[in-house]
């Protein structure tokens, strides 16, 4: 019988750079994503663990904008965020662990990141549901908190002034799965958004080596 290669790690790539520009995406010199457009996820890419090459250019050109090598460990699921500094100085890519952590029996397992340039401190909350996300990091990832599955509106307000920031319509979560709420934007022409996905440890599996 064949054996089969057990796959090393996979990446996805996270558009959160407020601009109207779209991106190619290079990975050690192979074209991997194109014309990747503002609040867009890549497809995840099975990937050998080590050091890879990534480079962002603008659309059909060969300029790159941004580049940096990243280290991938083995049998992890990794997403790399395109994102403003805290500053708004520059772009720089995030490289963020989708870790595997069980479920409860029933439940969800959900956790937010800000990615805004809303940088002062947010807390969030499905409304009428616990637990309460009391305080979003910036520029990285809260613990996963459980839910029970549930549709429900997401309000979001600045931890310090106690403002509202957004009251967003009824977002639906299902059982057994890993979301993460990515904040992006907050700049002229690009208002504070929330943008839900289910992350890769909800489907994506490895192979155990066996021998």
């Amino acid at each position: 019988m064949k054996s089969h290669p057990v796959l090393g790690s996979y990446l996805r790539l996270f558009h959160a750079f407020p601009t109207s520009q779209s991106f190619d995406v290079y990975l050690d010199e192979k074209k991997y994503a194109k014309d990747l457009l503002y609040e867009d996820f890549t497809v995840y890419k099975a990937l050998t663990p080590g050091e890879h090459q990534l480079t962002i250019c603008t659309h059909r050109t060969l300029d790159p904008v941004y580049e940096r090598s990243v280290w991938i460990s083995e049998h992890r699921i990794y997403t790399l965020v395109l994102a403003y500094l805290p500053d708004g100085s520059k772009m720089q890519g995030y490289l963020l662990n989708d870790p595997p952590k069980p479920i409860p029996e029933e439940h969800l397992l959900m956790r937010t990141a800000n990615f805004s340039q809303h940088t002062s401190p947010i807390t969030l909350h499905l409304e009428d549901i616990k637990p309460i996300f009391k305080k979003i990091p910036l520029r990285q990832t809260s613990p996963y908190l459980s839910f029970i599955p549930t549709t429900a509106p997401i309000e979001l307000a600045d931890l310090t002034s106690q403002e509202s920031l957004l009251t967003l319509p009824e977002h639906t979560f299902k059982t057994t799965r890993y979301y993460t709420l990515y904040l992006i934007g907050d700049i002229e022409n690009y208002p504070l958004k929330l943008i839900q996905t289910i992350d890769g440890n909800s489907f994506l599996h490895f192979e155990e080596n066996k021998n």
